[in-house]
């Protein structure tokens, strides 16, 4: 079974995504979603259309992973302030065999399956993610 994680952390976000990948059982990749919104676009049309395509580019980047068997660790503020992250998770829990789980740091974290508080450690995020997926049952259990 692969997982699909949005990490939704205003700091350390993308060791955090490290961290929690490490801890995944089998292959896993890290996407941090700024990249995808902002970094990788050269020449930016604007505003939500450049979130749209950025938010289909995540849904086909994690298909296709999720497709080869590694689990996703997807990160980045702009998740949460283009709904990219529910729209991601909304297409993989529809997906059988594939687990789904947001998880917030700090203040921002409504909305979530799994909230931390804000100034929590890079190990222990990835030690409360390790442990509540633990106590999910899978989607086809």
């Amino acid at each position: 079974m692969t997982t699909v994680i949005t990490l939704h952390a205003a700091e350390q976000g993308a060791a955090m995504a490290a961290a929690i990948a490490a801890r995944l059982p089998g292959p896993s990749v890290v996407l941090p979603f700024a990249a995808l919104h902002g970094e990788w676009i050269a020449e930016p049309l604007g505003g939500e259309r450049d979130a749209a395509i950025a938010s289909q580019q995540l849904k086909l980047l994690t298909a296709g992973y999720v497709k080869a068997g590694y689990h996703v660790v997807v990160h980045g503020e702009a998740l949460h302030e283009t709904g990219a992250g529910d729209d991601l998770l909304r297409l993989i829990r529809m997906v059988p065999g594939v687990r789904a789980l947001s998880v917030g740091v700090g203040d921002d974290a409504a909305d979530i399956d799994l909230a931390l508080p804000a100034g929590a450690t890079v190990e222990s995020v990835a030690a409360a993610v390790a442990a509540a997926l633990t106590e999910r049952p899978a989607p086809d259990a």
